[in-house]
């Protein structure tokens, strides 16, 4: 239920890693099932993808192109400023 909201996304993520990883390493150390382990990795997997999803890609957003319109990419002379709002539009 907590990872239904937007606004309690993250402590649901918190709450749901340890418990997956508890069942991803009794699986792997009482030697379960090659499928059982494959579909716990995957579970762990898309659980690890929330916090990747909600944290990192706003900071990586913000870097390559802060509030103040240049990014770091663009000061460096390697990205235009066109090129690089056609690889932000793709991107997010």
């Amino acid at each position: 239920m907590l990872l239904l909201f937007r606004r309690t996304r993250l402590l649901g993520v918190f709450v749901l890693l340890p418990v997956l990883a508890n069942i991803l390493l009794m699986d792997v150390f009482y030697q379960i099932g090659d499928s059982v382990v494959v579909h716990a990795s995957i579970m762990m997997l898309g659980v690890l993808y929330v916090p990747l999803l909600l944290i990192a890609m706003p900071v990586f957003k913000g870097i390559i192109l802060p509030a103040t319109g240049s990014g770091s990419l663009m000061l460096t002379g390697l990205i235009g400023k066109d090129s690089m709002n056609i690889i932000m539009q793709k991107a997010f």
